[in-house]
């Protein structure tokens, strides 16, 4: 299978960005990569990707978690 690319442009979505990536992060395609890209929010945004990047890496499998902080 193709590796599938899914770009999260986040700032200050602290609101909506667990649902959205509870939605991304649980569908049961294989190759799945998930890139986030927080542009300074000012709000918990940050804190929300990082607690999830550090949970996705313990889950392991073919799908990876992307979070890039500008």
């Amino acid at each position: 299978m193709k590796l599938v690319s899914v770009i999260i442009p986040v700032y200050n979505t602290e609101r909506y960005l667990k649902k959205c990536l509870d939605s991304v992060l649980e569908q049961d395609y294989p190759q799945l990569e998930v890139v986030t890209i927080d542009d300074c929010s000012m709000d918990t945004s940050k804190n929300i990707l990082v607690n999830y990047e550090k949970r996705w890496a313990c889950r392991g499998g073919g799908n990876k978690l992307v979070i890039s902080v500008l």
